[in-house]
C-alpha cells in the first residue's frame, strides 16, 4: 500500500495492534459534515477494484434459506441510520421458503475476516437484523420486466456512522435534479451476487455510462418491454454487462463533494456477453418522496 492511501485512511481514525506487531485496524468514528455522501478514497478511479472504505453505504442483503443456512445476495444502500434502500423484487420474488433475516454493513471481502489491505484491516462488518420490509405498493415483476422496483429495509437498531458505515446522498436537492443527471458517466458498486448467479466476493465498483431513454428503448423493444419513466439504462463503460453487479445494488454519482444515489439496479441480461443490451435500474429521483415518507 502506498504512503498516500495509507496516510487519508490512517487520519481520522485511531489504530491499534491487533494482528501481530505491523496489523492495525480502523476503529469506528463519527460521520462528518455533510452527513451522507462521503467516501474517503481520494480518487475513484476506472476498473473493478475497490478500496475498502470505498463507497461505505454498500449493503449486502441475507438470505435464511429453509435448512437454516445464510447466504448474502442481493444489495442495497444505506440511506439513513435505520434504514437501507433495495430493488423490491430482492424482497418480494424470491424462492420459496426464503427469508430476508438481515442486511450486512461494512463489507468488504466476504471470503475474508477480518477485511486487510496491506497491513491495514477493517472492522468487523456489522449485522443489523430486519425490523421492517416495505416494497412499493405498486411494484409489478413479470417476464423479462419489473416496474416501481424499489423497497425498504428498517433496521431493529440504530447504526453508528463510521469510515466503514456511511450513507449516500438522496437526490432532493435542485442541483441533484438537473437533468443532465440522467446522462454521462456514475458507478455502481457491489458484489456482483444475485438470486440467479454467484460471483465476486470482494466488493467491486463499475464505472457505468447512462443511456439515452430513445436508444434503451430500442435495445429493449425486441424483448416486448416498453421502458418506464422511472427507470435509467446504464451501460458498462468498458463494453462488459453489469451482470456482476448485485441486484439491488447502487448507481451514483460524486457531485460537489457528495455521492448521490442516481438508481438501484433492477434488471439486464443474464450473461456477461450480452453487452449491446443496457441494464435497468430504478431511478430514486422519482421515488423520493416515497422514501421520506415511509422514513418519516
Amino acid at each position: 500500500m502506498d504512503a498516500n492511501k495509507r496516510s487519508y485512511l490512517l487520519a481520522s481514525v485511531m489504530c491499534v495492534v491487533i494482528l501481530g506487531a505491523d496489523a492495525k485496524i480502523i476503529q469506528p468514528a463519527p460521520a462528518t459534515p455533510p452527513t451522507c455522501g462521503q467516501s474517503q478514497s481520494p480518487r475513484v478511479t476506472v476498473g473493478a477494484g475497490i478500496a475498502m472504505n470505498e463507497f461505505p453505504w454498500t449493503a449486502l442483503i441475507g438470505y435464511e434459506k429453509p435448512s437454516g443456512a445464510m447466504e448474502f445476495l442481493c444489495g442495497a444502500a444505506l440511506i439513513h441510520k435505520r434504514y437501507v434502500v433495495t430493488a423490491a423484487h430482492c424482497i418480494v420474488s424470491i424462492p420459496s421458503g426464503w427469508k430476508v433475516n438481515r442486511v450486512r454493513l461494512g463489507e468488504w471481502d466476504l471470503s475474508k475476516s477480518p477485511d486487510c489491505e496491506g497491513d491495514l484491516c477493517a472492522p468487523t462488518p456489522i449485522d443489523v437484523n430486519v425490523e421492517r420490509i416495505i416494497a412499493h405498493p405498486e411494484f409489478t415483476k413479470g417476464g423479462k420486466t419489473a416496474i416501481n422496483d424499489i423497497a425498504l429495509i428498517r433496521f431493529d437498531r440504530d447504526v453508528t456512522f463510521s469510515e466503514m458505515v456511511h450513507p449516500v446522498c438522496l437526490p432532493t436537492t435542485a442541483l441533484v435534479q438537473n437533468a443532465d443527471n440522467e446522462a454521462g458517466l456514475a458507478y455502481s458498486s457491489g458484489w456482483g451476487r444475485t438470486v440467479a448467479m454467484l460471483q465476486s466476493d470482494r466488493k467491486q465498483k463499475i464505472v457505468m455510462n447512462i443511456k439515452n431513454p430513445t436508444d434503451c428503448t430500442a435495445a429493449y423493444e425486441p424483448f416486448g418491454v416498453d421502458i418506464q419513466t422511472t427507470q435509467l439504462c446504464v451501460a458498462d463503460s468498458g463494453n462488459l454487462d453489469a451482470c456482476r453487479i448485485d441486484a439491488g445494488a447502487p448507481l451514483m454519482r460524486e457531485i460537489e463533494g457528495a455521492w448521490y444515489l442516481l438508481g438501484v439496479a433492477s434488471f439486464g441480461p443474464k450473461h456477461c456477453a450480452t453487452n449491446k443490451i443496457p441494464d435497468v435500474y430504478t431511478k430514486v429521483l422519482e421515488y423520493t418522496n416515497w422514501i421520506q415518507d415511509n422514513i418519516n
